[in-house]
């Protein structure tokens, strides 16, 4: 039974090369990037939060392993984080789930696949008693309105896909913007006045920007999703997967031109592509501990 999940399925939409060596062949980048290693940290400080652990402890522990102004950046963002945890009760952190992927049309399930995923939140709203599922998100895009963000998500399958899973049909993106301001000079004189950190002086700022700003960097948003909404889902997950099986069974994974540069930098795989880098070469890849390591 091939395991299939909503990271992996997401690789091979971008780039069906990506996709085989990040999960058939299991090599990644032996170094992660910044912008993953900053979501990495605040999905953890998030995660122990609703747990009812000592995320700010844990955020202390970990700050070697990041930015100085990074670590300043999560800092602030948790102070100032006010999520409305008096409505809801916590059914479960980080809930796992395999289910089987069934055709809307007729309800037949795709052979030889399964879907697996981990939940963010399993929540239940104390008035109504509904389960709602819930994904913590970083980035770094405008997300007031209905921006470019939001209409990304708006046609993104995964969490239409969650709620069947786990038989709900509403979801709460929990939604976090980084401090759009830099670390600076200013930064320096100030600690030097108060005798702190530049680190310190730094994170008084951006916690000054989340108060300010907080439309700006903190976005609470619930969806239902109808039954249209979720066959529609249903329907593009079958289709991807009969193009993944496609693949899969004749072993040739295409390139994707488009996908070897985007905002979040240049794919670590374009090395490989382009004939300039090894895919075996220890010192630039790694072999994953599993084929999907988010489900560890």
């Amino acid at each position: 039974m091939k395991t299939i999940t909503s990271s992996c399925l997401s690789c091979f939409r971008k780039c069906p090369r990506k996709y085989f060596y990040q999960y058939d062949l299991r090599r990644v980048t032996t170094s992660e990037s910044s912008a993953l290693a900053f979501g990495s940290l605040m999905h953890k400080v998030l995660e122990l939060h609703w747990s009812g652990k000592d995320a700010a402890q844990y955020l202390k522990d970990s700050a070697e392993n990041i930015s100085p102004d990074d670590a300043a950046r999560v800092a602030a963002m948790f102070a100032n984080y006010e999520p409305p945890l008096d409505s809801f009760d916590v059914l479960g952190v980080e809930v796992p789930f395999t289910t089987k992927i069934k055709n809307p049309r007729g309800g037949r399930s795709f052979r030889g696949y399964r879907l697996a995923g981990k939940i963010d939140l399993l929540l239940q709203e104390k008035v109504s008693g509904e389960k709602i599922v819930l994904d913590h998100k970083t980035t770094s895009c405008d997300i007031e309105g209905f921006s470019d963000y939001w209409k990304a998500l708006q046609v993104d399958g995964q969490m239409a896909n969650y709620c069947m899973a786990v038989g709900a049909r509403t979801f709460i993106y929990d939604v976090l913007k980084k401090p759009t301001i830099k670390m600076c000079g200013k930064d320096a004189k100030e600690a030097e006045k108060n005798e702190t950190s530049v680190m310190a002086e730094y994170g008084v700022r951006c916690s000054a920007w989340l108060n300010e700003n907080r439309a700006a960097a903190y976005q609470w948003r619930s969806f239902t999703k109808t039954d249209d909404d979720l066959n529609d889902a249903g329907r593009d997950l079958w289709a991807w997967l009969e193009m993944f099986r496609a693949c899969s069974n004749s072993g040739r994974y295409p390139r994707n031109s488009d996908a070897c540069v985007s905002r979040y930098g240049t794919c670590p795989y374009v090395g490989v592509c382009t004939g300039r880098a090894d895919i075996g070469d220890d010192s630039i890849f790694r072999t994953k501990a599993g084929e999907h390591e988010e489900l560890i």
